[in-house]
């Protein structure tokens, strides 16, 4: 009974990055917003969405038990939920072929080589701290704002794109401005504005010209104010975690303090999309 009730463990089934839930939410209600109404579709991709972020826990936990004997106990539970989320996948690309929607499946394309290859950090224990791989599974996990486009209907070319990049290229940002605040936790003190200044250009760059892109499908009506507002909030908030170094800070107050910059983000997106339909 005891080992029945392991299996249901949070940590054999959810990822432990509490940040990561918003880099596929956060897209796929955006994809909705640009839509502009909801079909039965919906709720198959977002079940699939889900599926395919959670099966990277126990993956990982599995791969790690085979390479530990001292993590060789996990292997029932860890090949439970890789089971459990298969089937959920098989399921769902089943349905959305029904559906008529199998062009949401060629999303899974792109995304197959950045896990396979986060997969083989964990093989060589050298996953951490690989800011690459999290950049472009942050651009991996916004495809799912162009599932729940095509899901709930929505036809239009462009639109099908923007709502995969604006929401990545946010996301790969606030992975590049998130190693800087875990390096800035590390610090003794504030240090001097030029090192600031030194340290932060990368992600303050990428900000800006994130805004820059932003401003530019504003002009060509794509998006309303509402979508440069949001990326110049995260601009803003960049700005600030270099003028103001986050050190001391724990990982989660790092983390919670993304979480609610991605997510003002992502409902300022809505309305942007929602606005500009």
């Amino acid at each position: 009974m005891k080992d029945q009730l392991g299996l249901f463990r949070k940590r054999f089934a959810i990822p432990p990055e509490k940040g990561g839930w918003i880099w596929w939410i956060g897209p796929l209600l955006i994809g909705v917003a640009a839509a502009g109404q909801l079909r039965p579709a919906l709720l198959a991709v977002t079940l699939g969405a889900f599926a395919a972020f959670c099966v990277r826990q126990p993956l990982t936990l599995w791969i790690k038990s085979r390479r530990l004997a001292s993590h060789a106990a996990d292997r029932g539970a860890t090949m439970f939920w890789i089971a459990a989320y298969s089937v959920v996948c098989a399921l769902v690309a089943a349905l959305l072929i029904i559906d008529g929607n199998a062009r949401v499946l060629l999303l899974a394309i792109p995304a197959l080589p950045i896990f396979a290859w986060h997969f083989y950090l964990v093989a060589q224990a050298n996953e951490r701290r690989q800011m690459l791989r999290d950049v472009l599974a942050s651009l991996a996990l916004a495809l799912s704002g162009t599932a729940a486009y095509w899901s709930c209907g929505g036809e239009d070319h462009v639109t099908a794109g923007l709502v995969w990049l604006l929401p990545g290229i946010h996301s790969s940002a606030s992975v590049v401005h998130m190693f800087l605040r875990l390096e800035q936790r590390r610090w003794t003190d504030a240090g001097s504005l030029p090192l600031r200044l030194k340290l932060g250009l990368i992600p303050i760059a990428h900000h800006a010209a994130n805004s820059a892109i932003a401003i530019f499908f504003y002009a060509e009506g794509r998006i309303s104010i509402a979508g440069v507002i949001a990326f110049l909030l995260c601009l803003v908030e960049g700005a600030w975690s270099v003028s103001r170094p986050q050190v001391g800070h724990t990982p989660k107050q790092l983390g919670m303090r993304q979480l609610a910059v991605s997510t003002a983000f992502s409902f300022l997106m809505c309305a942007s999309f929602a606005v500009a339909r």
